[in-house]
């Protein structure tokens, strides 16, 4: 994530929910689209980690998906 995200997803837990929906729609419709389903008819389902710092202890947050 770009450091001025980083700042907004680490104060505004409510924020982070909003673009982990968005990132969820996006691959999932892209997988959906890839296995030739539609929407519709497919429901994909997805596990996430929510990992805040990196390995130096510095304010990272990404998903693990």
């Amino acid at each position: 994530m770009p450091y001025p995200l980083r700042f907004l997803l680490a104060s505004c837990p409510g924020v982070m929910g909003i673009v982990l929906g968005i990132v969820y729609r996006c691959i999932a419709t892209h997988l959906i689209c890839k296995a030739g389903f539609t929407c519709s008819t497919a429901q994909p389902g997805s596990v996430t980690l929510i990992q805040r710092f990196g390995s130096a202890l510095n304010l990272n947050i990404h998903f693990h998906m």
